[in-house]
């Protein structure tokens, strides 16, 4: 048995709603829209694969890294992934 853990992974090429403990891989620029309810430890993983600039990760009223702004990806090649840790914070990079 190889181990290791399992990884759900989803490309996408149009704007999308994302699932709580789901990697995305942006094909093209979109916006992926992050979940409205999220409980504390839930993610979202994230890598641009787009060859462009101008993905963007929707907050959809929760805060990103304690701002109440929608997050532009703006590396060709960024790779992360946003955590729920609360209210203040909001989703934040890891």
């Amino acid at each position: 048995e190889g181990g290791g853990d399992l990884f759900n992974v989803s490309g996408i090429s149009g704007n999308t709603n994302a699932i709580v403990n789901t990697d995305y891989a942006m094909l093209t620029g979109l916006t992926l829209t992050l979940p409205g309810t999220p409980a504390i430890n839930d993610y979202v993983g994230i890598i641009n694969l787009s060859n462009t600039t101008t993905g963007v990760v929707a907050r959809n009223g929760n805060n990103i890294m304690s701002l109440a702004e929608d997050l532009v990806v703006n590396d060709y090649n960024a790779r992360f992934r946003l955590v729920y840790i609360g209210v203040a914070n909001g989703w934040v990079i890891f």
